[in-house]
């Protein structure tokens, strides 16, 4: 260790920036330790254990997230950060070891927007992004070699992309696991999100008086697949599409490989480029059913769908890589997919715990 480490309200400080990353449903699946002048980054795999979060790596994309603002957040105490990952092949839960140097820096550009950036769920205006700052956005992902953001604004192929979002969405709620999931992580009361801290508020979801009413009425299974049944599920799927034609484009960004120091590399370029759509006005609505369910598909096969999804998903996923021309489907590993565009501001955040609450 170099140097006296900061003070222990600086860190807990950076620490709190830090977990303002987003994580699958506001699972928060990180733990700290503190040493000194070294943050350790551990991840909790008990936080999510959903469908989604194939071989952890919803959660380890999250990680990165918190190692990124940590980065970001230490800049402003004029401190610099110096990362040791562990290698892929040590089968830790330690994600990153952050050292704490003083130093003479300036903060970074994108400090401010780690506490504004959030997730709106909102059907967007409809308009063009200046060029510009499509070309900033790609800027992002300097200093990550071999990340790529692949981007869509053309109106025609948005239409294909919101075809494909609305077959995979339709699986969100015919597949009992990931219903039973979601509905575990909906905080239904004002009461239960502020005891909690965790998981999606109500009303964050943006689903309106009448689809709040749906989401109430068919958290049993039973009542879920009823409404399947007569096809109306399906509305949950055709919100998602209605939510890609109203918006200015969609992202793709893929990193070159599919270990987890990878993906813990994908989380933090994926914060960056969150935070630099924010600084720029844009909203941002992550589509993650797509990349996550083709990770499990690749590394593990179509068994895990149920037959009826395993159908579907062989069409989506030609779809997918007609989409995504430039994208090497064999080896690379897909961050994220989202959507981005020009909204109204959201008016119910979802809650962090506190810091004590990580640190072991």
């Amino acid at each position: 260790m170099r140097d006296d480490p900061p003070a222990r309200n600086i860190i807990n400080s950076i620490i709190q920036a830090g977990v303002q990353a987003p994580s699958g449903d506001n699972a928060q699946p990180w733990k700290f330790k503190v040493r000194g002048n070294i943050i350790e980054l551990w991840l909790d795999r008990k936080a999510d254990c959903s469908f989604f979060n194939v071989r952890q790596i919803a959660s380890i994309i999250s990680c990165g997230a918190v190692l990124e603002n940590i980065r970001i957040a230490a800049s402003t105490f004029r401190l610099k950060t110096d990362v040791e990952y562990p290698g892929d092949e040590n089968d830790s839960d330690l994600m990153a070891a952050v050292e704490l140097i003083p130093a003479d820096l300036e903060s970074d550009p994108l400090a401010g927007m780690i506490w504004a950036r959030l997730t709106n769920r909102k059907l967007y205006k409809k308009g063009k992004v200046d060029p510009n700052h499509l070309e900033t956005l790609q800027t992002a992902t300097t200093g990550f070699p071999g990340a790529v953001l692949h981007t869509i604004t053309d109106t025609g192929v948005l239409k294909k992309v919101a075809r494909m979002i609305f077959q995979v969405d339709r699986i969100r709620t015919e597949h009992r696991p990931i219903h039973e999931h979601l509905n575990q992580m909906i905080r239904f009361t004002d009461e239960e999100a502020l005891m909690k801290r965790d998981g999606l508020p109500l009303k964050n979801l943006e689903a309106g008086v009448t689809g709040e009413m749906f989401l109430k009425m068919t958290r049993p299974w039973f009542v879920m697949n009823l409404v399947n049944r007569i096809g109306l599920g399906r509305l949950v799927a055709l919100n998602s599409s209605q939510g890609i034609l109203r918006s200015s484009g969609v992202a793709l960004l893929t990193v070159p490989g599919s270990g987890r120091q990878n993906f813990l590399k994908g989380g933090q370029v994926l914060e960056r480029v969150w935070l630099t759509l924010t600084k720029l006005g844009l909203a941002v609505q992550p589509m993650t059913a797509v990349t996550l369910f083709w990770m499990r598909w690749l590394w593990d096969g179509q068994n895990d769908f149920l037959p009826m999804h395993q159908d579907r998903l062989k069409q989506v996923w030609q779809e997918y890589k007609e989409l995504f021309p430039s994208v090497d489907f064999s080896t690379d590993g897909h961050v994220m997919l989202f959507r981005f565009g020009f909204s109204l501001d959201i008016r119910h955040r979802t809650i962090r715990k506190k810091v004590s609450d990580f640190l072991v």
